[in-house]
């Protein structure tokens, strides 16, 4: 059997530790992303007894070490670790045990409602971006329409002055001929 001691996580108490342990597996915020340990395979004889490791889901292969051996990891990125163990027997070859799982929680601007918020601010600031736009625009619009009204009413007063004008001119070259 292989046993394992001194498990230490990155900055937390053991009181801690113990509150966040769940069956084998160990739920930890970002913030202790890191732990070291040893282990020992406790028969006898096991001087120099072949042992391997890895950490499923960060490792691809097994690290090789002798007996006892140190593990250490540290800046583990968020999500579930599997701890596996093996050690070589003559008889049977290598033997595979699970030590612990490891879930590490992912920092609070990583999280699902982190994320929720980024979405609802970007949302609210295009949606306030194209308000701003818009109403910009309307705006624009509403002031070349009063430039066109005002065009139009100055045309429509200098053509009732102009028909007022022809009309006296008229009348007075009405009277000149009758005169």
């Amino acid at each position: 059997e292989l046993i394992i001691y001194n498990l230490i996580f990155d900055k937390i108490t053991s009181e801690e530790l113990h509150k966040t342990k769940c069956d084998s597996t160990y739920k930890l915020s970002f913030e202790h992303n890191g732990f070291s340990c040893r282990l020992l395979q406790i028969n006898y004889p096991n001087f120099a007894t072949p042992i391997r490791y890895k950490l499923i889901g960060h490792d691809r292969e097994w690290i090789n070490g002798t007996n006892p051996i140190e593990i250490r990891y540290s800046n583990l990125n968020e999500g579930n670790y599997k701890l596996e163990v093996q050690r070589y027997d003559r008889d049977n070859g290598w033997i595979t045990q699970s030590m612990f799982n490891l879930e590490i929680q992912p920092p609070w601007f990583r999280s699902w409602w982190a994320y929720s918020i980024y979405l609802l601010i970007s949302a609210g600031l295009i949606i306030t971006v194209n308000r701003i736009y818009v109403n910009r625009k309307l705006e624009h619009q509403r002031e070349l329409l009063l430039r066109k009204e005002i065009l139009l009413a100055e045309r429509d007063r200098i053509g009732a002055d102009l028909h007022d004008d022809v009309g006296s001119t008229l009348s007075s070259i009405s009277i000149y001929s009758e005169a």
